[in-house]
């Protein structure tokens, strides 16, 4: 994705969007490696949580979801990841307001999508104070 960086900065200055295959398994189950489009605006404003932004960390260009903003801290995390990365605003750059997985388009902002993203990360904060108790952390 990287490549793609400039021509998806451009389109943002322009105040377009772009759309752009997912890579990797960090955003499983929502975005699927290779298959899932999510098309992207140019970020600007306010954080909404459970959205999932493209940002820059350490010359790395990711698509996470915005969990919570603490003490001016912004924390991201893939679906399928447990830490988290703290990401400053300025190196925010868009957010996804659709996908298109399998020839269905889902809307980010769609109420469906929404409480099932909300329910995934409800079961996945349960397993992991699971784990915590077991291995007694």
């Amino acid at each position: 994705m990287n490549n793609l960086i400039p021509l998806i900065k451009e389109a943002f200055e322009n105040h377009q969007e772009v759309s752009i295959k997912v890579k990797g398994s960090s955003m499983r189950p929502f975005f699927v490696d290779n298959e899932t489009i999510v098309t992207l605006a140019p970020f600007s404003g306010e954080l909404q949580k459970l959205k999932v932004y493209l940002y820059t960390l350490n010359d790395t260009y990711i698509l996470h979801r915005y969990i919570k903003t603490k003490e001016e801290k912004h924390y991201f995390r893939g679906d399928a990841l447990y830490p988290f990365e703290i990401v400053e605003k300025e190196n925010i750059l868009g957010v996804v307001e659709e996908m298109k997985y399998k020839g269905e388009i889902i809307p980010c902002h769609d109420t469906s999508y929404r409480n099932n993203v909300r329910y995934f990360l409800i079961k996945k904060s349960i397993k992991l104070f699971i784990r915590r108790i077991i291995k007694g952390k």
